[in-house]
Formats: C-alpha cells, sequence, structure tokens
C-alpha cells in the first residue's frame, strides 16, 4: 500500500495578544525613535517630557512583552505574532532600559 501524505490547509486562529504585542512594541519603538531625534535637536535638553515618554514607552513594551508570553502559553493557535510581538517588546525594554543607565551616568 502506498504511504499517502495528507496536507492540511485550515489555518490555525491568531494567539490572542500576538498582534496587540506587536502593536505595542512598534508604538515603542516610534516614540524611542521620535524621542531621539527632538533629544537631538535641543542638544539633550529635552527636559521632563521626554522623560514622561521614554517612560510610558517603556511601560508600553513591557505590557506588550507580557501580552505575548500570554499568547505563546495558549494551545491549538498560531504562536508567530506572538513570538515576534515577544521579542521586538523584549528588545524594546532592553533598549529603554540602557537608555536609562546611560543617562544615569
Amino acid at each position: 500500500m502506498a504511504n499517502k501524505q495528507k496536507f492540511r490547509f485550515v489555518s490555525k486562529p491568531v494567539a490572542q495578544g500576538g498582534k496587540q504585542s506587536i502593536a505595542l512594541a512598534a508604538v515603542s519603538g516610534a516614540i524611542m525613535i521620535a524621542s531621539m531625534i527632538v533629544s537631538f535637536l535641543y542638544e539633550g535638553k529635552g527636559g521632563s517630557i521626554l522623560g514622561a515618554l521614554g517612560l510610558c514607552a517603556i511601560l508600553l513594551a513591557g505590557y506588550g512583552f507580557v501580552l505575548g508570553i500570554r499568547g505563546l502559553n495558549e494551545k491549538k493557535v498560531n504562536h508567530m505574532h506572538s513570538f515576534i510581538g515577544t521579542v521586538t517588546s523584549g528588545l524594546a525594554v532592553i533598549l529603554w532600559l540602557a537608555i536609562f543607565l546611560v543617562g544615569l551616568k
């Protein structure tokens, strides 16, 4: 008897929180780039507004990381968006912490 291969073309649903995780990482990255441009234009004297934006952005990236981790724990769903969101949010948090620690020096 011949070995029959079965193909499935029905895709799994996307994990909840995956797309939101990617969106939060993108927003955090956009705030990071905008803050760097504004800080460069004001020669490093951006003031408390840039600090507040940075704090909001690191919290957004942290929440995106949590959403991505929750999406990775779901069963019988596609984890691609959750994986991408978790990695990008985690990198954003690390970059924001590096910027914060350089600022303390």
